[in-house]
């Protein structure tokens, strides 16, 4: 029978386990960290941005309100009035002003009619007349003056109150800012002669 040989203790290698196991960790860590040095040296730093302040966003203006544009009316064209009648008897006769509000346009003319005796003034150009179209005079020799317009030209006729007067010296017409102003003579009351009443007839036997 073979001799049981000498019992090897147990602890001396329990202890060198934990030694080796200990400088596994030991070691272990320290390769951690040298990685982790090395990695964060690898990676550039970048620039740090400061950040940016927030600008409140400014409030869009109200549209001002869309006008439409009036659409232009077309203006019809007024005639002017023929207005201010003004009567003034002098020594040479009879002075007649009148507004016209324009000025005609071209010069008065004159023209006598005998039956009933007048003169007539015609002015170039276009007046509506205001009020009554004939007008009495205060004055001796004159009866009235009648005013027409036939759209091209005014005419004022004024009638003696003889209505067979002989025709005198011609009116005196002068334009004026406000219009015209009508000198008649007053020359002395010549009637013309009244026509001869024919005869009768002889009746034949």
């Amino acid at each position: 029978m073979k001799r049981p040989g000498p019992a090897v203790s147990v602890i001396p290698l329990v202890y060198l386990s934990i030694w080796l196991v200990c400088a596994a960790l030991v070691f272990a860590g320290s390769m951690h960290d040298n990685w982790f040095w090395l990695s964060a040296r690898s990676i550039p730093v970048r620039d740090v941005v400061p950040a940016r302040t927030a600008v409140p966003a400014a409030k869009p203006e109200p549209a001002a309100p869309q006008v439409q544009e009036a659409t232009p009316v077309p203006v019809r064209s007024m005639r002017p009035e023929i207005t201010n009648p003004r009567f003034e008897t002098t020594q040479q006769g009879l002075s007649a002003s009148f507004d016209l509000g324009v000025v005609p346009s071209g010069p008065p003319t004159l023209q006598w009619q005998a039956s009933p005796a007048a003169w007539a003034v015609n002015v170039p150009g276009s007046w509506k007349v205001k009020g009554n179209a004939e007008l009495d005079i205060p004055h001796p020799a004159f009866r009235s003056v009648l005013i027409l317009n036939n759209g091209k030209r005014a005419k004022f006729r004024f009638y003696y109150r003889d209505p067979r007067h002989s025709q005198g010296t011609e009116p005196e017409v002068r334009l004026t800012d406000r219009g015209i102003t009508i000198s008649i003579p007053a020359d002395q009351t010549t009637s013309r002669p009244a026509p001869a009443a024919e005869a009768p007839a002889q009746q034949t036997r």
